[in-house]
This record gives C-alpha cells, sequence and structure tokens, in this order.
C-alpha cells in the first residue's frame, strides 16, 4: 500500500557504546533545532531517556530507516486524538526534511482520514497549516 516505505534504507549505528551521543546525532539527520539546545521537555531524565533510548538505541538498531519510522511515528501521533497537534505538526516538518514529498504526506492523512474521520481531519487541518512545499 505505502511503495514509500520501500525507497529508503534503514539507519545503522556506528558506535553501539554511546547511545545518548548516537540520540543526539540522530535528531540532527531527522531536522531537529533542538537536539543539542537545552534539555528536551524542561527535564533533565526526561531528555536523556528521550535520546539515549528512543533516539539512540532504538533508532540505532537498523531495523527501519528514519523516514520509515517517522512515518510510523506520524500514523501513531494522529490516532491518539486531540492534542497531539504541535507533535504532529513536527514530526510531519521532520518527515519531509527527510525527503517525503507534500504529495506523499498527503496520501498518508489521507490513509488515516479511513481509518478514523475525525483523527484524519485533524491531521489535515495540522498539515494544512504548515504550508510546505
Amino acid at each position: 500500500m505505502f511503495p514509500l516505505l520501500q525507497r529508503f534504507t534503514a539507519a545503522r549505528s556506528a558506535d553501539p557504546e554511546n547511545s545518548y551521543a548516537r540520540g543526539v546525532q540522530t535528531l540532527v539527520n531527522l531536522g531537529s533545532a533542538r537536539a543539542t539546545e537545552g534539555v528536551l521537555f524542561d527535564s533533565e531524565g526526561m531528555d536523556y531517556a528521550l535520546k539515549a533510548n528512543l533516539f539512540g538505541y532504538l533508532f540505532g538498531r537498523g531495523v527501519l530507516s528514519y523516514t520509515d519510522r517517522e512515518i510510523v511515528v506520524l500514523a501513531t501521533i494522529a490516532s491518539l486524538g486531540d492534542g497531539v497537534e504541535a507533535q504532529l505538526g513536527s514530526h510531519m516538518k521532520n518527515t519531509h526534511s527527510l525527503g517525503v514529498s507534500s504529495a506523499e504526506l498527503q496520501k498518508i492523512v489521507d490513509a488515516i482520514k479511513i481509518v478514523n474521520s475525525d483523527n484524519g481531519a485533524r491531521a489535515q487541518r495540522v498539515l494544512d497549516g504548515l504550508k510546505l512545499q
């Protein structure tokens, strides 16, 4: 259904020993402006957990490409309902910066609409508000 997922190669880490540093680099690769600035969620514990475990360890396993993971994250966040707009927009921007076109993002949103019209409408509003090229 999504040939887009087959287009990208899996991300693999060169340094399996330092998950935190790998997580920071992953965030930089994803285009995060806050990767090296300050602490995520204003919490050192949360910052370390996300950077080391999620972005360092899980992203570094080489099972999925960054793009594939971002597409999964988009669908997951969109399925959560109200209050996810900021996160959804951020991940849409990340996905776009990784090479997914606006038209391909629209196809993802269209698929979300099929599963749940309310969540799809919310995702559509977020996508429309980003004005991506």
